[in-house]
């Protein structure tokens, strides 16, 4: 990959990396990069949490390298969208924005759009984190049978720094446990896993909420990931039983994927 200069970095981390928001990009400086390593480059340097708005222009641009864009695709989390049909468009925004960001590169790569350039990207590690989940993940954990004494409604009406003080000063796990079970947001089960009277039960509750409710978001993946691993290093006490079989409110199974990524996206470049 040709190395760029210091100069063609300072203008992409002034211009972009810098913008905190979709109102601050400038699409007339966007086409002022004219090769494939410094499109990479600002990919490379993207904050996600800042949206896809770049990334969108990058998708769509002649210069961008194959390397450059199934990077982008892969970070998407395309298996997230598998369930949706490619005609759909999303309730939320964001999520929309993601799904035809993806959809673009889908597209584009297929019809060989994307330039050959001396820039290498390898999805093997990508494809691997999509295993399917344990079986240890759907077993009943030990402890005290639980119950749900808050109301949702009381519930949903916290947010913020009001919810994080709720979490933060719950002094029982039955407690956590009722937080948990009306949690849908990545930020509030953070919380929550941080607790220090956050168990077993508790954390594969929290796996199957972001599972079932924010599986778009770009940190369940990962969260989901920790979760698993610190259960089966048996880093978690077991203080309140739960038992995903029985949770109406989750979905244990899989949907069958809407579309399918081509093998030659599976391919390192």
């Amino acid at each position: 990959m040709t190395e760029l200069s210091p100069h063609r970095k300072k203008f992409i981390d002034d211009n972009f990396y810098e913008a905190q928001a979709d109102k601050e990009l400038d699409r007339q400086k966007f086409n002022l990069l004219t090769n494939p390593e410094e499109l990479h480059y600002l990919a490379d340097q993207h904050n996600w949490d800042d949206g896809v708005t770049i990334l969108q222009w990058i998708a769509e641009s002649k210069n961008c390298s194959q390397a450059t864009a199934l990077q982008i695709f892969w970070l998407a989390q395309p298996q997230d969208f598998q369930t949706y049909k490619l005609t759909e468009s999303l309730k939320d925004d964001d999520a929309d924005q993601t799904f035809s960001l993806l959809k673009t590169i889908y597209k584009n790569y297929q019809e060989g759009f994307y330039q050959k350039a001396d820039i290498h990207f390898d999805p093997a590690i990508h494809i691997e984190k999509e295993q399917q989940v344990p079986d240890f993940m759907k077993q009943p954990t030990n402890g005290e049978e639980t119950y749900i004494y808050l109301d949702k409604n009381e519930v949903d009406s916290w947010f913020g720094e009001g919810l994080a003080n709720k979490i933060t000063r719950c002094d029982s796990a039955m407690e956590l446990f009722n937080i948990a079970s009306f949690t849908k947001s990545v930020d509030a089960a953070k919380l929550i896993l941080n607790h220090p009277l956050c168990d077993k039960g508790i954390a594969v509750l929290l796996f199957w909420r972001l599972k079932t409710f924010a599986n778009m978001w770009y940190e369940t993946n990962s969260m989901a990931a920790d979760i698993i691993g610190k259960i089966r290093k048996n880093e978690f006490a077991e203080m309140v039983a739960y038992h995903p079989k029985l949770d109406k409110e989750i979905k244990l199974k899989e949907p069958k994927p809407k579309w399918a990524i081509p093998a030659m996206m599976k391919q390192k470049v």
